[in-house]
């Protein structure tokens, strides 16, 4: 998301100085309408599935001591979960 650092410097400062949302986003030229729709989104399925992946590439990276590149943990990810995985995907 391309203010996603904006909306986590917003909800920090709230959070430990209680500043008040309004001014913080005046002040950054932010719609507060915009902030608190990213406060309140949900995950969306791609969002979820490549979290999802992330954990299954940490789990297979530990387990062969970060041996294996790109298109061996493609191979290896698509064989143990019964997925069907692009290696740019993996890449990225």
């Amino acid at each position: 998301m391309r203010q996603e650092n904006t909306y986590i410097a917003v909800k920090c400062l709230h959070d430990t100085e209680k500043y008040p949302i309004k001014k913080l986003c005046q002040l950054i030229h932010l719609n507060r309408s915009a902030y608190y729709k990213w406060l309140n989104r949900a995950p969306s399925q791609s969002q979820l599935l490549n979290e999802k992946l992330v954990e299954w590439i940490k789990e297979l990276y530990e387990e062969q001591n970060g041996i294996l590149g790109y298109r061996q943990m493609t191979i290896a990810l698509n064989r143990e979960h019964n997925v069907q995985y692009n290696p740019k995907r993996i890449y990225r």
